[in-house]
């Protein structure tokens, strides 16, 4: 067994990352599932869930992009 040296990330490093992974993995997604605990918070944020049967994503639209949406 070898001893490697542990790399421990900052969130912004590890957030930068995964940031990165997606945006060159993915160039336009388009996700389909039933919204579930939607609420909406006065600052006008919508928060909620999108899931299937096995798996489910926290969401969130911010105010400048909610505004926008005519539904």
């Amino acid at each position: 067994m070898t001893d490697r040296p542990t790399h421990i990330y900052t969130v912004s490093e590890i957030t930068q990352d995964i940031k990165l992974i997606l945006e060159n993995t993915f160039a336009q997604v388009w996700i389909e599932g039933e919204v579930s605990g939607l609420s909406r918070i006065p600052t006008g944020t919508v928060f909620f869930n999108l899931k299937d049967n096995a798996s489910l994503l926290k969401c969130v639209i911010f105010f400048s992009a909610a505004s926008n949406i005519k539904f």
